[in-house]
């Protein structure tokens, strides 16, 4: 502490120094010697530094400050240290100057002045008493180092990215309702095998079963959420995270039918591993960032005259041991005769001339490190001497070979996908673009970059882009996922599945958006073939039961005739049907008289789609009551379930899977699934036939 006192002294006397009134005494020769080493290693060190009043005006500033400042020091003596470094009119409350006065402690942070990073220390001075009487102000520049950081942090994301993306899974789904026509599970229709690889569950565990029967503990969000979806249409887009197997998705639903929802599933476990790996990286290279600190020396006739405590800690020494040390038994031998002709080239030149070194420096134990020194000549006690810092460049060593290796493996890898990357910048406007990038928008390079992104999608999806982009900004997000339409140069229309990863600045503010891109037009015409397909099935199933009605018809005429020659059998059937009759006639009356009327009631009220599809259900389930069939099955077979009864009637009527699919609203293979069941339920063997059987039941 004393030390820095003195150099506020040094620079008040200064100032009387230069003031012809007061010039007495004070031009001793130990003042004198003293003010030239304090003067002399002020100047000379790389750090640009200011010592303050205990106002905070500027009493002196350093060589290195009237660089990093573009000022003389005569100028910037008497101004308030936030105005040299061009804050606000007045300090804010986080200056660290006032921060140190307020503590009465040493004050480190950073802070960006125009385009430049400085990392800022700012120690108190404290008299005897304890009381502020200014502080020391150092402040070098570290953007390089920042711009190399973020470089790599860039680079790690980049690499990471690829691995986020994989085939996706799919899945078809029906909702299941309760009363109040709130979703309360939902049922598994279809899946493929990346759905499978995915979660790890086989399409014959789950075609058929509800979600809750595979997992009974699924997170009644997801339920309601793709209720919503198939009530309403609308597709969605979330990130959803499995505790039970620690695994996170991107997950797309939309509906392709009323009541159904189906969903794409993208894994992006790896993703959110690597952000975590990037966030670990980030803290180490901050830690590498922090409190630096630089070796001064005086070296003069070829020995160290003058060192600071960190020069001699650098190299194992204590301060007072290093002092009177050759210079050369810091150097190792294969840079010593270099260095020597440089030193001796050094006190040739004038005295602002300065040279950077990086070379092998000797601890007094042996051990060697590799050290930045920057060196000029100057006079020390009145005689030529070499001046200079040292700084520790291991850490920028590793950091720069870091970067290296992490770039190649991002080339490789980049240009050796079949994804489409890129980088805008905050405005829209391409600075990076793969090899696959060229040959989908069919450009140079050269052509390329610079482009703004618009230039490429298709018009009827632009706005839309547009707006999921603004709004994925408006909420600060990280990344969001869509697909649009591409037009190449060559008029070349391609479907494309998009992930975009948005940065932020410290002020919220977009700096750029990295996106990865996957060709899907192949999938999309494929989807639109299908669907052509299937409207083409489906207006072949309706003729092919318009022709089945009409021989229907043409069949009961025919045994309209027949109905002379089996007078006999007639009487009889007559009886036993007029018996039929009565008993299903009471159960009828009953059911008209108790329950028919709410139906009818509830018919007649204002209902959606789907509640008037339940009232017939719920209609066409009365009057299997009081049929003879479903009385006989559901009397010897108690576990059989009222969607089995009705799949058992229509298979009994000569109705093909396709056709009781369509009358009950659902799939071919949710249908074949119940007859299966039936099949089990009722003892039958493979070779036996199920609608033989049910006949059986008349």
């Amino acid at each position: 502490m004393s030390k820095k006192i003195n150099y506020i002294s040094f620079a008040r006397e200064d100032r009387k120094l230069n003031n012809p009134e007061v010039r007495t005494d004070l031009q001793e020769e130990d003042l004198g010697i003293k003010k030239q080493i304090w003067q002399s290693s002020f100047n000379i060190v790389s750090y640009a530094i200011f010592i303050l009043n205990d106002d905070q005006s500027v009493l002196s500033a350093n060589k290195t400050a009237e660089k990093f400042f573009k000022l003389p020091s005569t100028e910037m003596t008497g101004k308030y240290c936030h105005e040299i470094l061009r804050c606000k009119v007045n300090p804010v409350r986080q200056c660290p100057c006032m921060l140190a006065k307020r503590s009465h402690s040493r004050v480190e942070t950073e802070i960006q002045m125009d385009d430049e990073w400085l990392q800022v220390t700012v120690d108190p001075v404290l008299d005897a008493s304890g009381h502020y009487t200014g502080a020391i102000y150092s402040a070098r520049k570290v953007t390089e180092q920042r711009q190399a950081e973020k470089a790599l942090l860039e680079s790690e994301n980049k690499y990471h990215t690829l691995f986020d993306k994989m085939l996706n899974g799919y899945a078809l789904h029906e909702v299941i309702f309760d009363e109040n026509g709130k979703p309360v599970d939902y049922r598994f229709l279809d899946i493929n095998p990346s759905f499978e690889n995915i979660t790890g569950f086989k399409a014959g565990d789950l075609l058929g079963k509800t979600v809750l029967e595979i997992l009974p503990d699924m997170d009644p969000f997801l339920i309601e959420t793709y209720g919503k979806v198939a009530l309403k249409g609308e597709p969605i887009s979330l990130e959803y995270h499995n505790t039970m197997t620690d695994n996170y998705f991107i997950i797309t639903a939309y509906q392709p039918k009323k009541g159904q929802f189906a969903c794409i599933f993208q894994t992006i476990t790896e993703q959110k591993q690597a952000e975590k790996s990037l966030q670990e990286i980030e803290q180490k290279f901050r830690i590498l960032a922090e409190n630096p600190i630089v070796g001064l020396f005086i070296s003069q006739d070829k020995k160290i005259k003058y060192a600071n405590d960190r020069f001699a800690e650098m190299h194992g020494y204590r301060k007072e041991d290093i002092i009177g040390q050759p210079f050369d038994v810091l150097l190792h031998s294969e840079d010593m005769d270099a260095l020597k002709l440089e030193m001796d080239e050094l006190m040739t030149m004038g005295e602002n001339f300065k040279k950077r070194f990086e070379m092998i420096r000797v601890k007094k134990n042996g051990e060697t490190f590799w050290g930045g020194a920057m060196m000029t000549r100057g006079i020390y006690n009145g005689k030529p001497a070499v001046m200079g810092s040292i700084v520790d460049i291991l850490e920028s060593i590793r950091t720069e070979e870091e970067l290296r290796k992490s770039e190649e493996q991002y080339k490789e890898i980049v240009e050796g996908t079949d994804d489409l990357i890129i980088k805008v910048d905050h405005s829209g406007h391409i600075v990076f673009a793969n090899s696959m990038a060229n040959r989908i928008f069919g450009l140079s390079q050269d052509d390329i970059i610079g482009m703004h992104i618009s230039e490429c999608i298709h018009p009827d999806d632009k706005d839309h882009t547009r707006k999921l982009i603004d709004d994925t900004v408006a909420k600060q997000a990280t990344s969001t996922t869509f697909e649009n339409r591409q037009i190449s140069q060559k008029g070349e229309i391609r479907h494309l599945s998009w992930t975009s990863n948005f940065h932020y600045d410290s002020l919220g503010s977009l700096t750029d958006v990295t996106s990865i891109a996957r060709d899907i037009t192949r999938r999309r015409k494929m989807e639109e073939a299908l669907r052509k397909a299937r409207d083409d099935l489906e207006q072949r199933l309706r003729k092919r039961t318009l022709e089945l009605e009409k021989a229907n018809e043409d069949l009961h005429e025919k045994t309209k005739n027949l109905e002379d020659v089996n007078t006999a059998l007639k009487v009889v059937l007559e009886k036993r049907e007029i018996d039929k009759q009565e008993d299903g006639e009471r159960i009828l009356l009953n059911v008209k008289e108790l329950l028919l009327p709410y139906v009818n009631e509830l018919k007649q009220g204002p209902l959606t789609d789907n509640q008037k599809d339940y009232i017939e259900l719920l209609e066409s389930g009365l009057q299997e009551i009081i049929s003879p069939f479903a009385q006989r099955m559901t009397s010897r077979y108690m576990h059989i379930t009222p969607r089995e009864l009705q799949v058992a009637n229509l298979v009994k009527e000569g109705k093909a899977s396709k056709e009781i699919a369509e009358v009950l609203h659902t799939t071919e293979r949710t249908v074949v699934a119940h007859r299966v069941n039936l099949r089990k339920k009722l003892g039958l063997m493979k070779k036996s036939n199920l609608r033989t059987h049910l006949l059986s039941f008349q």
